[in-house]
């Protein structure tokens, strides 16, 4: 047994590694920060090819810190979640800190129609607020929060995801630890901080729509009476089907394994099975009523028949294989790890299984305790499966919602292995943390090459945003037909103006006929040239952006503003 001595130099050590892990961290973040802004017009990768060594040095050590805090067995919750917070701040943030203007466009988007929810919802016809209709939740929160705490629309969407955060390893740390215990919490999120490549904690219904379902799953962890919990998780599930429409099937896929878990276990129904029950039902209900009463037509269910008859798979094959990039070593990379979390996965499982095979030694037994395998373990692996297939339709029918399947998939399988190892541990203390600890460093140094390629066509820059104001300042829009990619931005910067105004979506998956369609105005931007570059096309000399620019030249368009990241083109009304 340590004395308190032994424990609080410990402790102090993990600290201090920390620290001065933090320290190299904003030094390196300070020094990219110049080189980054300085190449990211020229270099796709420049986010990557900026970061200084001493930023692998602070992720190393961020990482060693918690590594040390599992072998050494420091058990603080504090320590566990301060750790935590470090070491997902440096890997998801540091896009956000690097960025002039705004990381992931889709928030200006999300805020500029929160500032004008209550029109929305007073019935009004306003541009790319369709969403917002169906799922209004995320949009009254922003208005509410930019309103009350008297902030500019920019300083919240540039705090938001600080805030989200925090608040995602906080409720995962504290569900994990409530289905298992702290030290599988710290080891589980170990493993998948890193893992999480497209994890989008900015200000959109999905960012809102997964804390709520995080929030429901812990209430429902506590012990306390459920006349008290069951009540409030209601709630939150109504809040969760009018927030995001993947949310509630993520809830009801764990509800339903927990569900499954504990009939298998228990061998009889219980009370809080079918509290259980009521939950799954009154969300799927809820969701299915509620998507029907309003068809979005985000998820795309209609899709489904669209598989079954188009007989292939393309698109769900891309995603969950790893989706198809330009640089084709990232590709692959990135392809390696989502198999290495599914090696883990089958490794951890096998590992408990025969382990409890041999120590009882009784097939019976054996088959009686469900191979050896806890019920929280039982519940997670249960729960995979169903999450495999909801990403497969996610990435069928609305690509840009794959994260919502493949970041409880990567979370699902690191509790298991971390639990597995845990209980496990015993036998070959040291033995058995090395494979993982190699695994841990592994997804710790290719998180960069792998999250930050994405930063040319996700993150905007300082430039684009004085275009965007140019836009909206100066160039009549009203009555008009515009051609842009990302004009949803348009919704915090130009209000009304652009009510009454015809977009040309130049970014879907079908590519616009520009002269066909003729439109008064058309722009050019550096962040969708490289989307159609990187993702789309995949090809800098010749994809739908070049060519639309091209079109416009040819249809002798004015250029009327001009930047090295945003072009604006008036159509010549008198030749027409």
């Amino acid at each position: 047994m340590e004395n308190g001595e032994e424990t609080r130099a410990k402790t102090l050590t993990v600290l201090i590694l920390a620290v001065v892990g933090i320290l190299l961290y904003a030094l390196a973040v300070w020094l990219a920060y110049p080189e980054y802004q300085s190449t990211r017009l020229d270099d796709p990768l420049a986010e990557l090819n900026s970061l200084p060594p001493l930023y692998y040095i602070a992720i190393t050590l961020a990482a060693l810190s918690i590594v040390c805090c599992l072998v050494w067995r420091v058990g603080s919750t504090a320590v566990h979640l301060a750790l935590l917070l470090v070491f997902a701040g440096m890997l998801w943030l540091t896009p956000y800190f690097l960025t002039a203007f705004v990381r992931l466009q889709d928030a200006t988007w999300h805020v500029g129609v929160g500032m004008r929810i209550t029109e929305v919802l007073d019935g009004a016809s306003i541009p790319f607020t369709w969403y917002a209709r169906h799922y209004p939740v995320s949009y009254v929160g922003h208005d509410v929060f930019v309103t009350t705490l008297g902030i500019d629309p920019s300083t919240y969407i540039t705090v938001f995801p600080v805030v989200c955060a925090t608040l995602f390893v906080l409720l995962c740390y504290c569900l994990i630890s409530r289905l298992f215990d702290g030290r599988v919490a710290l080891l589980a999120l170990l493993l998948a901080i890193p893992g999480l490549h497209y994890l989008q904690l900015h200000a959109s219904p999905h960012t809102v729509g997964t804390v709520i379902m995080l929030a429901a799953l812990l209430l429902l962890t506590l012990r306390v009476s459920s006349t008290r919990v069951i009540p409030l998780v209601a709630l939150l599930v109504g809040l969760m089907i009018v927030a995001h429409p993947t949310s509630p099937l993520l809830f009801s896929i764990f509800i339903g394994a927990a569900l499954l878990a504990g009939v298998i276990y228990a061998r009889r129904i219980t009370r809080s099975h079918m509290i259980l029950l009521a939950l799954a039902i009154l969300c799927m209900g809820g969701w299915y009523s509620w998507y029907n009463l309003h068809p979005a037509g985000v998820v795309g269910w209609g899709g489904v028949e669209e598989i079954a008859t188009s007989g292939g798979l393309d698109v769900a094959v891309g995603f969950l294989t790893g989706t198809r990039f330009i640089y084709e070593n990232i590709h692959s990379l990135n392809r390696g790890i989502y198999y290495l979390y599914a090696v883990l996965a089958v490794a951890g499982v096998l590992y408990a299984v025969a382990g409890s095979c041999v120590k009882d030694r009784d097939v019976k037994l054996w088959l009686r305790k469900v191979g050896g395998l806890q019920r929280s373990e039982t519940l997670l692996a249960i729960s995979i499966v169903p999450l495999v297939l909801l990403a497969i339709l996610l990435a069928e029918n609305s690509h840009d919602l794959i994260e919502s399947g493949l970041t409880y998939i990567i979370l699902a399988v690191s509790c298991v292995v971390a639990s597995v190892a845990v209980r496990f541990e015993w036998r070959a203390r040291r033995l058995a943390m090395l494979p993982l600890v190699a695994v841990v460093f592994l997804l710790t140094f290719t998180y960069p090459i792998v999250a930050y390629s994405i930063d040319a066509y996700s993150s905007a820059p300082r430039s684009e945003e004085y275009g965007l104001e140019f836009l909206a300042s100066t160039v009549p829009m009203a009555g008009r037909s515009m051609a842009m990619p990302r004009d949803d931005q348009l919704s915090l910067f130009a209000g009304s103006k652009i009510d009454e105004t015809e977009f040309v979506h130049l970014t879907g998956r079908g590519e616009p006929d520009l002269e066909a369609l003729r439109p008064d105005i058309f722009v050019s931007r550096s962040t969708s040239y490289y989307y159609a570059a990187m993702r789309q096309d995949l090809s800098f000399d010749d994809n739908r952006i070049t060519r639309f620019v091209a079109g416009a030249e040819r249809l002798k368009y004015d250029r009327v503003y001009s930047s090295p990241t945003f072009e604006v083109y008036l159509g010549n009304e008198a030749d027409e």
